[in-house]
């Protein structure tokens, strides 16, 4: 990977465009693989806040402010609810309907990438490469394929940073209105954390390009009307708000900033950064370590140094409040672009030793997945496809010669593993007949959250309750609640059924893999070492599986309708 496998001979502007469109249709490709399956990845958020937001604001035809359980939703600002509510209303209720927005966005950003890395450059190869190695990391795979914040949020300020390296360029003050609407967007997908990635990018050029500081001085007018475009965007909803649910409001930020950042020191951007970054974590390293060690004439724009600065810029933050893996999606724009610049020629070996580390770990992962889905005979067409990505993948990241097939090989292995494979698991699977027993009846969730994910394939919201009241097993258009509750929670769920003097009946029962608020953790909450080794010895997972009951009531008093 040294500096001639950049190459020198620029396409046109034309071809630019075509390569460009190529690389964010090739991200929208690798990113959409398996994002309509409720087997696929999810977490807990997405299936509790964001897709069940969105579905009461559709139910309630609430548009400006996001209501939750019938309160105003204000943890969160609304774009991400607002982008979901409409792709709902355009496309139809569905998974796939809301996993789309996050795949848009994640292309988004690994065209940013490419984009931010031709405005640092002129070398368009390098900017692929970078697109290309942000696609090919495993947060941005994983990430971009549920309806959550974090990637929308890192896009909006990525591109909020491009416009604003287009305006030192060239001075031309509408890309600041470019900068002012994408950190609105931001702003109003996930509030502050939208200025991390922008902030540490624009601080990171002043540190290291003495001229970007004096181009900023001498633009500081526009800026400031930049400042003027990004308040009269914002400000008019944090008003509206604040002037219907002032005290809901006053709490919520109370409550968030004594969570968020009244804590201790987090060791999270440490851990976290190396797993998003997989599997450029090791080439990463030794470039943060050895600076030196790609070409200083590669950048026209700041130093070598600069994209040092920003990697550590942008997870500074993070070491002073209360985080998780995925805030630092943002910072693989910086991790990307660093890891395209290339080595001297002189130490390839010594980078070969990082990428085959790469490789070996890789390994691991892909080889224990494969064997997973061998033994419990999920699906062979999912595992012939993941060893036929990972042989390519092996053998192009053991020889370590050109940075396009290494970054293409780990995309297409992410892709087979998340968007195939994963989802023949049987995660969270809701069998058949249970939809059928639900349709157009009222549904409780009692101390559960599953059957996760239900509310979309329905389309409508569902009530969810630690302890039942009579209004809630009151009917409803006719028909009385059913009600669903795992294993652990039936004789609580029993006992408050009788103490409210209402019959019931169980009507079906079903086991399914349970992946809880982590994607990865997927056995009931109480499998013991003996369950699991029934599990092997049988392979099967059910011994390991979460038992999810289904109730229908069948009350006493002639305003209820027996469920039949």
């Amino acid at each position: 990977m040294s500096a001639r496998s950049l190459g020198s001979a620029e396409p046109s502007r034309h071809q630019r465009t075509l390569l460009l469109t190529l690389l964010f249709l090739a991200a929208l490709l690798a990113l959409s693989p398996g994002i309509g399956e409720v087997t696929g990845i999810t977490t807990g958020d997405e299936s509790q806040l964001t897709l069940r937001t969105a579905l009461t604001m559709m139910e309630h035809d609430v548009w400006i402010v996001p209501h939750l359980d019938e309160v105003p939703r204000l943890k969160k600002p609304p774009m991400i609810y607002w982008l979901t509510r409409a792709s709902f209303e355009v496309f139809g209720v569905s998974l796939l309907s809301a996993r789309i927005v996050g795949v848009v966005f994640g292309a988004l950003l690994v065209l940013v990438v490419a984009l931010i890395g031709f405005e640092f450059t002129e070398n368009l190869r390098y900017s692929l490469c970078a697109g290309l190695i942000a696609l090919s990391t495993i947060g941005i795979t994983i990430e971009s394929r549920y309806a959550m914040l974090d990637v929308p949020t890192a896009a909006f300020s990525s591109c909020a940073f491009y416009w604003f390296l287009k305006w030192c360029r060239s001075r031309r003050v509408w890309l600041l209105a470019g900068v002012a609407m994408c950190l609105a967007a931001g702003l109003l997908t996930k509030f502050f954390v939208v200025f991390v990635i922008f902030g540490s990018g624009v601080l990171a050029l002043c540190i290291a390009d003495a001229e970007i500081r004096s181009v900023i001085w001498r633009g500081k007018v526009a800026l400031a009307g930049s400042l003027l475009l990004f308040l009269g965007l914002t400000a008019p909803w944090f008003v509206y708000v604040y002037v219907l649910y002032r005290d809901h409001a006053v709490q919520t930020v109370i409550g968030e900033t004594i969570f968020r950042l009244l804590g201790p020191l987090s060791p999270v951007p440490l851990i976290a950064l190396p797993v998003i970054a997989f599997p450029w974590s090791f080439v990463c390293m030794h470039l943060l370590m050895r600076p030196k060690s790609f070409p200083s004439d590669l950048f026209r724009m700041g130093s070598r140094r600069l994209l040092v600065l920003w990697v550590g810029l942008s997870v500074l933050p993070f070491f002073f409040m209360e985080s998780y893996s995925r805030y630092l999606i943002g910072s693989l724009v910086p991790v990307a672009l660093l890891c395209a610049a290339t080595m001297n020629p002189m130490d390839e070996r010594r980078v070969q030793i990082h990428t085959r580390l790469a490789m070996i770990v890789t390994s691991v992962i892909v080889l224990s997945f494969a064997a997973f889905s061998w033994w419990f005979r999920t699906s062979i067409g999912g595992l012939v496809a993941v060893l036929a990505a990972y042989a390519v993948f092996a053998l192009v990241w053991w020889q370590s010669t050109h940075l396009v097939s290494m970054a293409s090989s780990a995309a297409l292995l992410w892709m087979t593993l998340a968007g195939i494979l994963y989802p023949t698991f049987g995660f969270n699977a809701i069998p058949a007949r249970i939809l059928e027993a639900v349709k157009g009846r009222p549904v409780i969730l009692y101390r559960d959250k599953q059957p996760r994910l239900l509310h979309v394939q329905i389309g409508r919201t569902l009530t969810q309750r630690h302890a039942l009241s009579l209004s809630d097993v009151s009917s409803e258009g006719g028909h009385s609640p059913v009600i669903f509750t795992s294993e652990e929670f039936v004789a609580d769920l029993e006992q408050n059924l009788r103490e409210l003097g209402v019959e019931f009946r169980r009507v079906d029962s079903y086991k399914t893999p349970n992946a809880r608020d982590k994607w990865m953790r997927f056995t009931r909450t109480r499998a013991t070492w003996d369950d699991w080794m029934l599990a092997l010895r049988s392979r099967n997972l059910e011994p390991v599986s979460l038992t999810i009951v289904l109730y229908a009531l069948e009350p006493r008093t002639k305003a209820f309708i027996q469920v039949s």
